[in-house]
């Protein structure tokens, strides 16, 4: 997940605009299902595990340049225990592809 110091950077570079983050930064070390389409969670969602892989292997695919996680507002910098948490809320994937529309 990405590192809360690089996530503040991000957000004071873009004028406090929520980036886009990259496969890894959203779920690598991210163990929180319901940061991700939280209204499915315990509704036959795949787990957060199975999300990114599936996300890996697409993104694998020639006709993909990238997948990024787009934010929700949602997102926020909390306290627990005296110490910053960053908290991260998924709102969709933005794939970045040739294939033609439909």
């Amino acid at each position: 997940m990405i590192e809360l110091n690089v996530f503040k950077k991000l957000i004071k570079e873009n004028d406090d605009r929520l980036p886009l983050l990259t496969l890894d930064e959203f779920f690598e070390g991210n163990t929180a299902e319901d940061s991700i389409a939280p209204n499915d969670c315990d509704f036959g969602r795949p787990s957060i595990a199975e999300i990114w892989e599936l996300m890996r292997e697409l993104e694998k695919r020639p006709d993909v340049a990238w997948i990024r996680i787009e934010l929700h507002n949602d997102t926020e910098i909390a306290e627990y225990e005296g110490k910053e948490v960053l908290v991260l809320a998924g709102e969709s994937p933005i794939v970045c592809t040739s294939l033609p529309s439909f």
